[in-house]
């Protein structure tokens, strides 16, 4: 170590012994690490405490309000960033490269942002805001009055969109939770309608099958009342032939009594 290098370390101790205290503690290694809190330091700067106050802070006081680079992080290569926690070992960290990356405990990659701001996640997505503004499960309750298919229809042509979604302007950020919710109270009304489409259809193919089957019955009946008639003309051509040979018989015996009485 050169001695305008120790001198310089020197000074920065001095400096920081006096910004911190009597109390602080300020190691440097003779590599140039520099532990606040140990005398061990494992990296460039190590800040410990046994306390709960481990922290820094970068405060920024100037007045004049604008957008400043506080933390900055370089490497050559993708700059990487550890959580650690140190009673279970659980390590999660955010790197960035081409995409912004975070990985957990076991390295895997959990979730992509791309430069163009593309996200992937690798799992699901539970959102805790308001998702059913609109209802939802409680269009299922029977004290729940829901709108008609008829005035749903009207309402959404009308407005020209779904009631409960809203408004989605073209190529405009939405509220996916919002959406969301919406989406599902429209799903769960649409089964609804879809059970009453159902109903009405199943009453209409009823009312349709008991018509042809009275059509069939009406056809039968007037088969059968042809048939009768036909029935009763037989009938009554066979009374007037049986009257006609009736009255043959009587003129045939009173012939033959009149002979009689002749001889």
């Amino acid at each position: 170590m050169t001695t305008k290098y120790l001198t310089s370390v020197i000074a920065v101790g001095v400096t920081l012994a006096l910004s911190f205290g009597v109390s602080a503690q300020m190691h440097v290694d003779p590599d140039g690490k520099v532990g606040f809190g140990t005398v061990s330091p494992a990296a460039g700067m190590h800040v410990k405490r046994s306390d709960g106050t481990a922290q820094i802070l970068v405060e920024e006081s100037n007045g004049t309000q604008m957008q400043r680079d506080l933390f900055v992080i370089k490497n050559y290569g993708n700059p990487q960033f550890h959580l650690i926690n140190t009673a279970n070992d659980n390590n999660w960290s955010f790197m960035a490269g081409l995409n912004f990356v975070i990985r957990n405990n076991a390295s895997d990659r959990l979730s992509v942002l791309s430069p163009t701001g593309d996200l992937t996640i690798m799992g699901s997505i539970t959102t805790a805001g308001s998702t059913c503004g609109g209802g939802c499960d409680l269009v299922f309750d029977p004290e729940t009055k829901i709108e008609s298919i008829d005035e749903h229809a009207s309402l959404m042509w009308t407005n020209s969109y779904l009631p409960a979604v809203g408004p989605t302007v073209e190529n405009e950020p939405f509220n996916i939770t919002a959406k969301t919710g919406g989406m599902l109270n429209e799903l769960e009304k649409a089964h609804i309608y879809i059970e009453q489409l159902h109903k009405r259809l199943a009453m209409l193919e009823t009312a349709q099958q008991l018509s042809q089957e009275n059509t069939i019955l009406v056809a039968r009946v007037a088969k059968l009342q042809g048939e009768n008639r036909a029935l009763a003309i037989r009938q009554q051509n066979q009374y007037a032939e049986l009257k006609a040979m009736v009255n043959d018989l009587r003129l045939q015996s009173q012939s033959r009594d009149l002979l009689v009485h002749l001889d």
